[in-house]
């Protein structure tokens, strides 16, 4: 099982992300449909531990916070793309609350 932490975004944000997917032409892509549509903060990878990870994460606590789109890109380039990424702008916020896990604070 692949596993990360993520934060679930807006059904207005999934909603313009929906609409850039299919604004896109790019037929070597399978674009993740728009319920499943999240903000990846940290992957995990295959095998881990998932009692330590629930454990830890149920220590963060935040409130709501903004987060503004801000790029696009491509990886690993544009012309044969195997993932489109779109980038945010910098958030002290979200800085915190992922440092937060990764460190275990």
């Amino acid at each position: 099982m692949r596993l990360f932490i993520a934060l679930d975004v807006p059904n207005s944000i999934k909603e313009h992300i929906s609409f850039l997917q299919r604004s896109l032409d790019i037929s070597c892509l399978r674009f993740v449909h728009p319920k499943n549509i999240h903000l990846t903060l940290n992957f995990l990878g295959e095998e881990n531990d998932i009692k330590d990870i629930i454990q830890t994460l149920h220590k963060i606590n935040f409130s709501p916070f903004v987060l503004r789109l801000s790029s696009i890109g491509f990886f690993p380039h544009q012309y044969d793309p195997k993932v489109v990424w779109i980038g945010l702008d910098d958030n002290e916020k979200l800085f915190l609350y992922f440092s937060l896990f990764v460190i275990g604070g």
